[in-house]
């Protein structure tokens, strides 16, 4: 079906919001000022281990989900697989290649380092600095993954100035930039989400350094727009 990586990324938006809306929720009850339905209720008075052990398998499954080649996943997550590559005619590797596609990666890294850092040093001094905060930071850093893909990316606009997100360089950074910040309370439940994260990572950087001509539009034919069925850009009109 043409698009339905739109749908899929649509849908996710709508999953993730939803999850940090609970979260949220949590952490600033206003139960007190509202009157809600009787089943809604129900839903804020879940237990909050059983929440997070939720949002645990959730982020677990994608990521697995992420490490295999698989056509549920938009090109742009899966280019960096030998399987996605579809040789272009006249494609040639050199040294342009490989040093366009680190184009604004290094800024892109530490600015949401600086970003990170600022947020969490900001939460520590004034005493908000907790598990439930940061459990927000990620999921609210996990809605803003799908905005960007979606919508806007300050990243692709400001930094890598890549056509769209099917050629992005750092499309399979989400996950490690969403648990990152967990490492802040390590545990059981933050460091298996962190190292799942960076093996996502890794993988990725893995096959950047070595196949740079899975992830450009100029040696790899299906990430051309006359061959990509995901119509991302459509809602940015790009297209």
């Amino acid at each position: 079906m043409r698009h339905k990586n739109t749908k899929i990324h649509v849908a996710t938006l709508i999953f993730r919001i939803a999850l940090l809306a609970y979260v949220l929720l949590l952490r600033f009850p206003i139960i007190d000022r509202f009157t809600y339905g009787e089943a809604f209720l129900w839903l804020l008075a879940l237990n909050y281990d059983f929440f997070l052990w939720v949002v645990w398998a959730y982020l677990i499954f994608e990521m697995l989900f992420r490490l295999f080649p698989n056509k549920m996943i938009a090109i742009g997550a899966r280019k960096h697989f030998s399987v996605s590559y579809n040789a272009a005619p006249e494609a040639t590797q050199n040294n342009d290649l490989r040093r366009d596609l680190h184009k604004g990666t290094a800024l892109v890294f530490f600015s949401w380092l600086f970003i990170t850092i600022g947020v969490l040093f900001w939460l520590h001094i004034t005493g908000w600095l907790t598990p439930l905060t940061v459990i927000i930071l990620m999921l609210g850093y996990a809605v803003m993954d799908i905005v960007f893909i979606l919508f806007f990316c300050p990243f692709k606009a400001w930094f890598m100035k890549n056509r769209c997100c099917t050629t992005c360089r750092i499309y399979n950074w989400d996950y490690l930039m969403m648990c990152a910040p967990l490492l802040a309370f390590p545990s059981f439940y933050t460091l298996s989400l962190f190292l799942m994260s960076l093996a996502v990572f890794l993988q990725w950087e893995i096959s950047a350094y070595k196949n740079p001509h899975f992830f450009s539009h100029k040696t790899n034919a299906n990430l051309r727009c006359d061959t990509c069925d995901d119509g991302l850009c459509r809602l940015r009109s790009e297209a």
